[in-house]
């Protein structure tokens, strides 16, 4: 079975008076970067760049005394990774504007300008590197995202994560290459399949098989489809909840075309694990074929 899709998004009501408002915020602030993109939601299908990870400005994120101001606060993303920000803090407007608040370089690499409710930005961030951002109406709202720039080809997908890519020592050698999650420090790890040797276009849907086992008991810890439609990549996040006594599977971000996340959230235990993609459908067809791929990945904390 398909992993369980969040709602679309329902398109937002506004006034004329708001569409003027945003299309002068747009033209006043709006970065002259290609990569980057201000607008109303929901996202246009037809838009040239689909996000594929969802930042939520949530209702109430206005107020100092609010845990969260951007959902999730702190991710960590392979590098060409496109984030969207939508702001659902009805009546308020937001930022997002990178740097520290009041610093001398922020705003720099990326800048929002404001953003009433109902407005998307969004950013592809295409260098690896540590990149902070906050409101700049509302300073207390801060979030923080790692983008890891380390690749790995396999025979059918090449394999790009948030996550290191680092030698380990089995058997006398340095000679295996594994993802490295540090649980500690990031709780949150996208990891993007790209398939070698297969291209469809984007009305055509791509399943996808991921299966998880957890090389110290043998035992396969979750086994689920997931489609796509819209591109070829399939982008999976592992979300670490030591609180969790399941696996819990929830996307994607974006299900117009279906280009965004996925999550897998569940307590992952300190381990060596080996992840197999396969691609088990095009369109209509099964695939006959084995276009499978395995990589190895260890968690620590």
């Amino acid at each position: 079975m398909f992993a369980s899709q969040i709602p679309n998004r329902k398109i937002l009501s506004f006034s004329l008076f708001s569409l003027v408002l945003t299309i002068l915020i747009f033209n006043i602030f709006f970065w002259n970067n290609s990569f980057a993109q201000l607008g109303l939601s929901p996202l246009p299908a037809t838009q040239k760049v689909l996000p594929s990870y969802i930042i939520d400005i949530p209702a109430g994120a206005v107020s100092s005394e609010r845990a969260l101001h951007y959902v999730p606060p702190k991710i960590s993303i392979p590098i060409d990774t496109t984030v969207a920000w939508f702001n659902d803090d009805p009546g308020q407007v937001h930022t997002v504007t990178s740097g520290v608040p009041n610093a001398t370089n922020s705003g720099q690499v990326f800048n929002s300008g404001f953003m009433p409710f109902g407005a998307f930005y969004q950013m592809t961030f295409n260098t690896n590197g540590d990149y902070t951002y906050h409101c700049t109406l509302h300073p207390y709202m801060t979030g923080s995202i790692h983008v890891g720039g380390a690749a790995e080809m396999g025979h059918h997908f090449t394999l790009t994560s948030g996550a290191d890519l680092l030698p380990v020592y089995r058997n006398g050698n340095w000679t295996i290459v594994d993802w490295t999650i540090n649980q500690t420090q990031n709780e949150r790890t996208l990891f993007n399949f790209r398939p070698l040797s297969v291209a469809v276009d984007r009305s055509t849907p791509l399943v996808y098989n991921i299966k998880v086992d957890n090389d110290n008991n043998n035992q396969t810890i979750f086994n689920e489809n997931f489609q796509v439609i819209g591109e070829n990549n399939l982008h999976v996040e592992f979300i670490s909840n030591s609180n969790m006594n399941k696996t819990n599977i929830y996307g994607p971000d974006v299900s117009d075309p279906n280009t965004g996340a996925y999550h897998v959230e569940r307590n992952f235990e300190d381990s060596n694990y080996t992840i197999r993609a396969q691609i088990v459908s095009i369109g209509n067809d099964m695939v006959e074929d084995n276009i499978t791929d395995e990589f190895g990945l260890k968690l620590v904390s």
